[in-house]
């Protein structure tokens, strides 16, 4: 079997930011969060998600659709959130696990699995219209391309597994699970530092962009 990781340390660095607004898993106290509550989404967002069991089966790469049961909805839809909160994002980038459509084609979450825990996501779409990573004088991006193209909606990887390739992995296994080379995918804008290297580490020269949601 496939595996993403080495195991990661034991500890998780809660206490090293304590209880501030500026935790990085995007919840904490000061913004009307219990103490509990914050541990709780920390401890996820830094470890991960146990899954159930209809997930297990599917290891190292979960696909998640509006058709899958619920229980594998509800982590992928977990894991959204998690994204969310720490991009200080405005909503979740997949649809509610009880209102996600049956049959709709896009969004689809794939999961990456380790050890009984999904610890990364990667959300795929498509679109019509997109453009290439080559900004103007003026610093915009024209998406002037009108053929169809996969996209990358959001990725996310658990505090405690970054910086040990899982992102990257992730991006190759769905590129093959979606039969599509890694360099054809478009990145929703906009990206943050760490989605940014890692779409132009993926892609090269021949970065795809892309602005509106690939599902709409």
């Amino acid at each position: 079997m496939i595996e993403f990781v080495d195991p990661p340390d034991e500890t998780w660095p809660l206490g090293s930011w304590g209880w501030g607004a500026d935790c990085p898993c995007g919840t904490s106290e000061y913004r009307g969060y219990g103490r509990a509550t914050h541990t709780r989404w920390h401890m996820d967002w830094a470890t991960g998600l146990h899954v159930p069991v209809s997930l297990e089966c599917q290891a190292p790469l979960a696909r998640v659709t509006g058709d899958s049961p619920m229980p594998d909805r509800k982590t992928a839809y977990r894991l959204g959130q998690l994204m969310r909160r720490e991009e200080g994002y405005d909503f979740c980038l997949l649809p509610d696990p009880v209102t996600w459509k049956v049959h709709q084609r896009w969004p689809v979450a794939y999961l990456a699995l380790w050890r009984e825990r999904a610890i990364g996501l990667l959300i795929v779409g498509q679109v019509k219209r997109w453009g290439w990573n080559k900004p103007d004088a003026e610093g915009y991006v024209h998406f002037d391309q009108r053929e169809p193209s996969r996209a990358v909606a959001g990725i996310f990887v658990c505090a405690n597994y970054r910086r040990r390739g899982v992102g990257r992995r992730l991006v190759e296994l769905v590129a093959e699970r979606e039969r599509v080379a890694r360099d054809e995918f478009a990145w929703l804008m906009p990206l943050s530092d760490g989605g940014n290297a890692l779409a132009a580490s993926v892609a090269g020269d021949g970065l795809r962009l892309c602005n509106s949601v690939p599902w709409e």
